[in-house]
């Protein structure tokens, strides 16, 4: 990382002894090796699990008749992030795997936040977490009483109404369109003769002037 890059370039690290530049890494800047490699990682996992739900919600595969390719879907990304979970958990080295690993940077941004010298803006970051946590807590609760369930319903039975009507209204302006089309046209036929022998000859449709 970039503050990591920067403490070597001071030479703060000079009387710290590794066998290799991981260990070093572990050893002088513990921290920042820890929560880059962590962010990196999670990230990678996140971006899956987003794809995923994005899928199931752009294709309504929450309804009741798509639920086997909502399966379908679910268990082929939960194999394909179980496989790069288990590739992690084989070359962290620092940790045994990936739940170890978040909570040794736990308790690093804890140990930044409220062990002296204290940085406020990491005192935030732990008090916003906590907050999103017990705000994961109520919805899980909800869910179980069956509001957050019957919630979502409604809120996908209104987006398919809307887009219901969204395409009713395109097909309404279009007739409206043609319509007034047909109607602007002018119909001349232009007649052979006259008088008594006079008989139809060509026939034009012409627009009137705008």
């Amino acid at each position: 990382s970039t503050a990591a890059a920067t403490t070597l370039v001071l030479g703060r690290h000079e009387n710290v002894l590794a066998t290799s530049t991981y260990d070093f890494l572990q050893k002088a800047m513990r921290y920042e090796f820890v929560t880059t490699r962590w962010s990196f990682l999670t990230s990678m996992l996140s971006f899956i699990a987003g794809i995923a739900i994005r899928a199931l919600v752009e294709f309504n595969l929450f309804q009741k008749g798509r639920r086997k390719l909502a399966g379908a879907l679910f268990f082929c990304i939960f194999g394909l992030w179980s496989h790069l979970l288990s590739f992690v958990n084989s070359t962290l080295y620092s940790s045994p795997n990936m739940l170890l690993l978040t909570w040794e940077v736990m308790k690093l941004m804890f140990s930044k936040a409220f062990v002296k010298p204290r940085k406020l803006f990491e005192m935030i970051s732990i008090l916003s977490f906590c907050i999103s946590f017990i705000f994961g807590i109520q919805i899980i609760v909800g869910k179980k009483n069956g509001t957050t369930s019957m919630n979502f319903g409604l809120v996908m039975k209104s987006d398919n109404d809307n887009d219901e009507n969204e395409i009713m209204e395109e097909i309404r302006l279009g007739e409206e369109v043609a319509i007034d089309d047909q109607s602007s046209c002018v119909t001349t036929t232009q007649w052979n003769g006259s008088g008594d022998d006079a008989s139809p000859g060509t026939t034009m449709d012409t627009m009137p002037p705008q």
